[in-house]
């Protein structure tokens, strides 16, 4: 039992980092500039918004690409995301049966 929620433990921190990589920083740093500039009404013209919108894009792509390659490194190295944390389980255990008072 313990080896499984391990394992569990460590799988859910790899699916909540491909989530926010492939769906968060798209949505928060790539897709909104790049709507501005696409419905730009000044058009060619260069201004402090599309300084703004352009900057915005580069950082998100930047940060979409390292944080897909760290993910990617993550995965090759086969390395668990949490340590075997035995005394937790036996602090957690004991508070567990002081509350239940056995």
């Amino acid at each position: 039992k313990q080896w499984y929620q391990r394992r569990v433990r460590d799988k859910l921190g790899l699916l909540l980092e491909v989530a926010g990589i492939i769906s968060a920083i798209p949505y928060a740093f790539i897709f909104p500039p790049l709507l501005y500039l696409k419905l730009d009404p000044n058009g060619s013209t260069m201004h402090a918004g599309k300084i703004c919108a352009i900057l915005m894009l580069t950082f998100g792509c930047l940060f979409f690409i390292l944080g897909f390659t760290g993910l990617v490194i993550k995965i090759i190295s086969n390395v668990p995301e949490t340590p075997d944390l035995r005394y937790c389980e036996v602090m957690c255990n004991s508070t567990v049966a002081q509350m239940l008072n056995i």
